[in-house]
């Protein structure tokens, strides 16, 4: 994701106008940062199990909305990288929204030895395949995406 992201936060900083656009996916992000920062929280404590595990399905869902929304907005973003459509005011909210990809990798790493240290309870398992259904979204949105040119065409 980080060349995606770099891409959004350099490459798309031109002339900003209103869109009606990109509204799912800034709001997807800003839901996505909020559970972040949560999940970071809870992981970082000793979490009781079921609070874990909430919390984890939780941050697991958000992330599939935000990776969703991304992947229902990449045509959009590819016009707007190859200058091909102006840039959206909503743009410039998601890249505030959801500039913090250190954390996401924190979360996730944190998650996961915490997934594994509490393996074995119901509750816990739960939590762990709606998180790596997560994950297989992420990185199947990876493979779709990642080798796009964003350069200029005619």
């Amino acid at each position: 994701m980080t060349y995606i992201r770099a891409l959004v936060f350099f490459g798309l900083s031109g002339l900003t106008f209103a869109s009606a656009t990109l509204d799912a996916l800034v709001n997807a992000a800003t839901r996505f940062s909020g559970d972040i920062a949560q999940q970071l929280v809870i992981v970082q404590n000793v979490p009781a199990l079921a609070d874990f595990a909430q919390r984890t399905i939780e941050y697991a869902e958000a992330k599939t909305a935000y990776i969703m929304a991304l992947r229902d907005e990449m045509p959009e973003l590819i016009n707007i990288a190859r200058r091909k459509k102006l840039h959206p005011l909503q743009l410039d909210n998601f890249i505030a929204a959801y500039s913090i990809e250190k954390l996401e990798k924190a979360a996730d790493e944190k998650t996961v030895a915490l997934l594994e240290r509490f393996s074995g309870n119901p509750n816990i398992e739960k939590a762990r395949a709606e998180f790596e259904r997560a994950q297989k979204t992420e990185e199947t949105f990876h493979k779709d995406f990642d080798g796009i040119g964003f350069t200029s065409r005619s």
